[in-house]
């Protein structure tokens, strides 16, 4: 037998992902010269989250 009934609600904080492209002239055409200064000059996990794509090209990812 239930006395009384009770009824809680609860806020859970939700992550909300949001994806940016970011536009960053530079003076190379080589995705995979790029790609490395990314890997050196970023944290490994923001460098594994960046995609580096150029006009006809395919992405630059290491192996």
């Amino acid at each position: 037998m239930v006395e009384k009934e009770v009824e809680k609600r609860v806020e859970v904080p939700v992550e909300k992902v949001v994806k940016e492209i970011l536009y960053v002239p530079l003076f190379t055409d080589d995705p995979e010269v790029l790609r490395k200064a990314l890997d050196q000059d970023l944290p490994p996990e923001v460098s594994d989250l960046v995609t580096v794509s150029m006009k006809d090209r395919k992405s630059a990812r290491p192996a």
